[in-house]
């Protein structure tokens, strides 16, 4: 990058907020994972709409790559790791909540504000958040919320963008423009002054304007507000176990219960996981390694709580002894209520699938409950074939839409500083995602080389695409090499 590039974005986010040391531009250049290394030339933060305009302007001037992050490292995936030389826009300096509105259970926040941040504010309002399965201390809603990770409450969770509802957006083409009902008319304050809660997704018209960021590692736009939803606090919550060696009878189960919006925390793991989240450093199973455990929560809210909880813990019951299963409050190291407070809070530090081993390899995809039996047999005939210890991997089914489809997770532990066992795991996971994909998976957020395989499957879908990048960033400076731009 030139010099006098550099001079002119310095004078944009000011000496304090730019960056080029190579100490810096290492760390944004990295992910974990199988993501090849990026070559970032200066890292800028700004702070204020008017900055990110005024960089993108540059960016169109001189045909640089801008990616955009706004999460703490480590990266994973690779979705806001550059492919080859790029400057990167962190936006992790804007995190004010401009909102949050309880009545509407809504809250407006810029793309800095992490889910720490957020729940505990949302808490003072007698609120709370829709998260991921754990997520880390520094990650961002909005960044989660864009690229659909997959919340643990399904009964709210009503389309794939879902909890994301509105956004502020600045299109590769310096334009900006608000989505749904943030669109106007008038300014956000005039819209919240006569009463507008900023919660309909839809708009300007009848098209989905918001739909078109999901999922798209920042090639389509840079996002620097979005309006969240938020669902009330419960003031009863009880926790449960259900393990069997049969994932069959628990899955039988888990469509019984989505299908009647029944607790609010809903999801499957494998022993391996289970572990993993109780003492993310020890990595080892129980004695039992085959057994899967299914946990939920049932929630009351402010209006008869216990009856709430009373009609979903009979109706569950029903359903568990119909599939020969019952509940538990306790399983080997921990207890239901533990289990849900480790769920609650976001974790410090790294990431806890990282285990004991240093390094961990993805595949997630979309498809449905009774597919996942079928998907189970293609990986463990893949990693038969390859040698892997099958104990080191993790699975995370999780019901999304109310159950009508789920996020279904495989995760691959390995020593980064072992290369045959990296090249193993390396070659394990494009093997299994090409068989996958053959099986019916749907990769609906694909990163890295599953990018490649997914699109070219495809390719009406490429055309698509395309022609929406070239109407929102004709120069292509947004994010360059995802996807298929």
């Amino acid at each position: 990058m030139q010099n006098a590039i550099k001079d002119t974005l310095k004078k944009i986010v000011g000496d304090a907020r730019f960056f080029d040391e190579a100490s810096i531009l290492d760390k944004y250049g990295k992910g974990i994972g199988f993501v090849p290394d990026g070559e970032p030339q200066c890292v800028l933060k700004p702070s204020v709409l008017d900055e990110i305009k005024d960089i993108i302007q540059v960016a169109n001037s001189n045909a640089l790559n801008v990616a955009t992050c706004s999460s703490g490292f480590p990266r994973i995936n690779g979705a806001s790791t550059p492919v080859g030389e790029a400057m990167v826009l962190d936006l992790s300096e804007m995190k004010r909540i401009l909102r949050i509105n309880r009545r509407n259970r809504v809250a407006i926040i810029e793309p800095g504000v992490t889910f720490t941040q957020l729940k505990e504010a949302a808490k003072q309002e007698g609120m709370r958040l829709m998260m991921p399965l754990l997520p880390r201390t520094t990650k961002s809603v909005i960044a989660s919320y864009l690229e659909r990770e997959p919340a643990t409450m399904p009964r709210y969770h009503w389309d794939s963008p879902d909890p994301l509802i509105t956004t502020e957006v600045v299109y590769g083409t310096g334009d900006i423009m608000r989505t749904g009902s943030s669109a106007g008319p008038g300014t956000p304050k005039e819209m919240q002054n006569y009463g507008s809660a900023q919660k309909n997704p839809l708009g300007p018209g009848a098209t989905n304007f918001t739909s078109f960021l999901t999922g798209a590692q920042g090639t389509m736009g840079i996002v620097t507000w979005a309006s969240v939803k938020l669902e009330l606090l419960p003031t009863i919550k009880k926790p449960y176990f259900v393990q069997s060696h049969d994932i069959n009878k628990l899955i039988s189960a888990m469509y019984s219960m989505t299908r009647c919006r029944l607790a609010d925390e809903f999801f499957i793991l494998n022993n391996r996981n289970v572990i993993s989240i109780i003492d993310k450093n020890s990595g080892q199973p129980q004695p039992d390694a085959s057994i899967w455990t299914m946990f939920y929560c049932i929630s009351g809210l402010n209006y008869a709580p216990e009856k709430r909880v009373t009609y979903q813990e009979k109706e569950i019951e029903d359903i568990l002894k119909e599939n020969g299963l019952s509940k538990t409050k306790e399983i080997p190291h921990t207890t239901s209520k533990k289990f849900l407070n480790i769920l609650d809070t976001p974790k410090p530090g790294t990431p806890w699938k990282l285990g004991s081993k240093g390094a961990f390899q993805e595949i997630f995809f979309v498809t449905t409950l009774d597919k996942i039996n079928a998907h189970l047999s293609v990986i463990n005939h893949e990693i038969a074939e390859s040698g892997y210890n099958s104990d080191e991997m993790g699975v995370y089914i999780q019901p999304i839409e109310f159950g009508r489809s789920c996020h279904c997770e495989f995760s691959f532990s390995y020593d980064p500083n072992n290369k045959e066992k990296s090249s193993m795991v390396s070659n394990l996971f494009l093997r299994c995602v090409e068989r996958l994909m053959d099986d019916g998976a749907f990769f609906s957020r694909p990163y890295g080389p599953v990018a490649e395989m997914a699109y070219q499957k495809c390719k009406n879908t490429v055309k698509a695409l395309k022609l929406v990048k070239d109407t929102f960033d004709p120069n292509g400076i947004l994010n360059r090499g995802k996807l298929c731009f």
